[in-house]
């Protein structure tokens, strides 16, 4: 399934590099994780286009783009240069490779054209007409190697890819871009009224899903696989498993790689600048910029919806009545034309088991499982050791599914632990339990073309169930 949304009016062109989306989690593992497909996102900047398209980490490129923080133009490469904390001779994460990723691609204003749909259509009336020079190449051939290309008249720069730190802590706890990320909307500085095409289009701030980890999670007898041995290879890196790619792991190991793989999803919330000069995106790693997760360390609250019981958080503490610990599954998403983000859990029965466990992916009743003709429709809520959340050593890791499966509003820049209501009516993050739990995609809003809603009409949101 492809859906691309380019603006008529842009220079620059974001793409997340990743696996995709699946009906059921079911992907392909290659050595990057390699389910194919593109989602919408929004753009919000004055004269800036932002789509996601998400697909193997074997990208293509006409420059070596491989690190960001220090970023690139299309002529040359340009490494990040990390201070090695924790070192403990293992590889360092700035060496890990292929990793998922944001590539930036800006139109170089020596092309001569406003912007990069014109280039395009440019080059295509070209080949139409015999005309392309015999020194450019459009459309590239196809290729696979771990860069990424791109036509002559754009630059190319990473922007972010997974595991860079988001702030000055490099410490292996601290806010780092997660894995396979999906969803993502550019919020301009200065924006007013709805983000959308408003604000600065050279700096502002930037959303990204982080949907999962592909591959197979170490268990105590069997050892990782595909984009696992990256996650492992970096806590390796930080000595806080002995092994990486080990057979075999201990309780402690697996408590610690489980404990991390959660860290690893949910969304990312930080700063981005444009060079003004080389055109090349960068992270401000000085900002404000905040990671929510799939750990109790985020924590929102269900509205709309009762659960089927008290939630807890990692430690095993009691959370107010409705709060929940964490964010999952963050497929596709939206941006609310007040200035928030809806994030969609999409795949979530794969960390705590699957609350709808009478119906399967292929559309197929499972008899006796609670949905049967005439009978009450029980749903599987009961905390257990299900998914690869819960197979964690410590049971207070275990969580209901009842809990995930929502579009989720977050209140980017607010703390990862500010649910809804916590502070201030009407702040915060809240999952949407009116709209149903359901394997969703992404959602958007019925809005003028102002991007802002109607004087006196509903809110209408349309959401897609992947299921």
């Amino acid at each position: 399934m492809l859906r691309l949304s380019l603006p008529l009016l842009s220079t620059t062109l974001v793409a997340a590099f990743s696996s995709a989306c699946s009906d059921d989690q079911t992907t392909v593992d290659d050595e990057v994780g390699a389910t194919d497909e593109s989602t919408d996102s929004e753009s919000s900047s004055t004269g800036t286009g932002t789509d996601t398209t998400t697909s193997s980490t074997d990208t293509t490129s006409s420059t070596d783009t491989t690190d960001s923080t220090d970023t690139a133009d299309t002529t040359d490469s340009t490494d990040t240069d990390t201070t090695d904390t924790g070192d403990t001779g293992g590889i360092d994460p700035v060496d890990l490779r292929p990793l998922s990723s944001m590539v930036a691609l800006s139109l170089d204003p020596e092309t001569g054209a406003t912007d990069i749909p014109t280039l395009v259509k440019e080059l295509v009336a070209q080949v139409d007409a015999g005309a392309l020079p015999d020194d450019v190449e459009f459309p590239l051939a196809a290729d696979s190697t771990d860069t990424v290309r791109a036509i002559d008249g754009l630059r190319v720069s990473v922007v972010a890819k997974w595991f860079d730190p988001l702030t000055m802590d490099e410490a292996v706890d601290a806010p780092r871009y997660g894995a396979n990320n999906d969803y993502i909307s550019y919020f301009g500085d200065g924006w007013s009224g709805a983000p959308q095409y408003s604000g600065s289009g050279s700096s502002g701030w930037m959303w990204t899903n982080h949907e999962y980890i592909s591959g197979d999670q170490p268990t105590a007898s069997s050892g990782p696989t595909s984009q696992f041995t990256l996650l492992t290879t970096f806590l390796g890196y930080f000595g806080l498993v002995a092994d990486p790619l080990a057979e075999t792991w201990s309780d402690e190991e697996l408590a610690t790689v489980i404990t991390n793989h959660k860290r690893h999803l949910g969304g990312s919330w930080f700063r981005v600048v444009q060079d003004q000069v080389t055109g090349a995106w960068s992270v401000d790693r000085s900002a404000d910029n905040h990671r929510y997760d799939a750990t109790s360390g985020t924590q929102v609250l269900v509205t709309g919806l009762a659960l089927s019981g008290p939630a807890h958080d990692d430690q095993g503490l009691e959370l107010p009545d409705g709060v929940v610990p964490g964010i999952m599954a963050d497929c596709s998403g939206g941006t609310t034309p007040w200035g928030t983000i809806i994030s969609a859990e999409e795949n979530a029965q794969e960390y705590y088991g699957d609350v709808e466990a009478c119906w399967t992916s292929q559309q197929q009743l499972v008899v006796g499982a609670g949905c049967d003709a005439g009978g009450d429709i029980e749903l599987a809520t009961a905390i257990s050791d299900d998914g690869v959340f819960g197979a964690h050593p410590d049971a207070n890791h275990h969580h209901a599914p009842d809990n995930y499966g929502f579009l989720v509003e977050i209140d980017p820049g607010k703390p990862a632990s500010e649910y809804y209501g916590k502070n201030h009516p009407g702040d915060g993050h809240q999952k949407l339990g009116a709209l149903g739990r359901a394997r969703w995609e992404n959602a958007t809003f019925a809005v003028g073309p102002d991007w802002q809603l109607g004087d006196g009409r509903p809110i209408v949101i349309y959401a897609g169930n992947d299921r």
